[in-house]
């Protein structure tokens, strides 16, 4: 009997370790090169706005290029990718003012990128010349409400992209025309300072919702799409100090967007994850992020969930979570990167499949991690 209950412990006691360690392959760490740099010809960086640089084709050869503002200049930089995802010089776009957010897509229907640039008190429009530099097509008064951000999807399902914009009055609204024109649609009243807004999908009804970040409370304030380009508010959840910027994603499969935010204030990451029905499980904090501006999620470890990348200006690291699938998440890995780095954008540079990182700063670099996950 003795004998029997031992193997039978010593049996249980392997499957224990197999079990654990198909848990461990499962949610492997990604991995990362050392970051290579890139100058920016920006001795300021694109500044500190929550959506200051994206990644778009600019050309149209395929490759993820970049796209940034310019806070400390007088417009726009892009750099073109090599292909392998490499960057060649800025090309700089002079618009006589800084810049502080850019969005990026085809406003006009021509197959060229354009762009929309937010300074903090106007909002430009771009027309792409299919080869990294732009025409100025338009200028608005748009004045900023906490952070500078110039949002760019399609907020009522007509095809065309539009523009939102944190106002003092609220979330804006610009309805694009699919010719390159916008024209103003409604404010969605929001009385409090954004910093930052997400786009997601929060009740599966197939118009974009919005996330926003209500710095004067603290918290999120997660808003309906109305598919008219306006927004009503449905819930609210819990942030850190001074959170500065926000990103929206399934982290724990159960088909309804999550949140995370960078919480700048109180050197943390606040993780808000949909129960499935319409409401928020309470916040959970990460701790111990020096100085966190900017957030996104992708499946940087190929296991089929999205994982968290956070920009921490204070150490000068990007800081890489892994999800083990039901939005808990461990790390960090620790990668160094450009000094004071910002807003970090996810491609895939070099074309393998797998989603790269890059992010500019104050060190007038831009730098570039490929992915090495296995």
């Amino acid at each position: 009997m003795e004998m029997r209950m031992n193997a039978t412990r010593g049996w249980t006691a392997l499957a224990g370790m197999a079990a654990l360690g198909m848990s461990a392959m499962a949610v492997a760490a990604a991995s990362f090169a050392p970051a290579v740099n890139y100058a920016t010809g920006s001795a300021g960086g694109p500044g500190p706005a929550a959506e200051a640089m994206v990644q778009a084709d600019l050309d149209n050869d395929g490759d993820a290029d970049i796209v940034m503002a310019d806070w400390w200049g007088t417009g726009i930089r892009t750099m073109l990718n090599n292909g392998s995802g490499g960057f060649g010089p800025a090309i700089v776009t002079n618009l006589s003012t800084s810049t502080g957010s850019v969005g990026a897509g085809d406003f006009d229907g021509d197959g060229k990128v354009d762009v929309a640039v937010a300074t903090g008190m106007q909002l430009i429009i771009l027309r792409g010349n299919g080869n990294g530099s732009f025409t100025e097509l338009s200028r608005r008064t748009l004045v900023v409400s906490g952070q500078v951000q110039a949002y760019v999807f399609d907020t009522n399902n007509d095809g065309r992209l539009d523009i939102v914009a944190p106002t003092p009055g609220g979330v804006k609204t610009f309805l694009g025309q699919g010719d390159g024109d916008f024209v103003d649609g409604p404010t969605s009243p929001v009385y409090t300072v954004i910093s930052s807004t997400a786009r997601g999908n929060f009740n599966n009804d197939g118009i974009a919702d919005i996330a926003i970040i209500d710095d004067v409370a603290q918290r999120a304030i997660i808003m309906r799409g109305n598919g008219d380009g306006s927004f009503t508010e449905i819930a609210t959840a819990f942030l850190g100090f001074i959170a500065e910027d926000i990103t929206a994603g399934d982290l724990n499969g159960d088909g309804i967007d999550d949140l995370a935010s960078a919480d700048s204030f109180s050197f943390s990451m606040s993780v808000v994850l949909s129960n499935g029905v319409g409401n928020y499980q309470p916040t959970k904090r990460y701790f111990g992020i020096g100085g966190p501006v900017g957030i996104r999620m992708a499946d940087f470890d190929g296991d089929g969930d999205r994982d968290i990348v956070v920009s921490a200006v204070v150490t000068s690291k990007l800081m890489v979570y892994t999800n083990n699938g039901a939005g808990s998440l461990s790390g960090p890995l620790n990668l160094s990167v450009t000094n004071q780095p910002q807003t970090p954008v996810v491609a895939d540079y070099n074309r393998d499949g797998k989603p790269d990182i890059a992010v500019a700063g104050a060190g007038g670099q831009l730098s570039v991690l490929r992915n090495t996950s296995p």
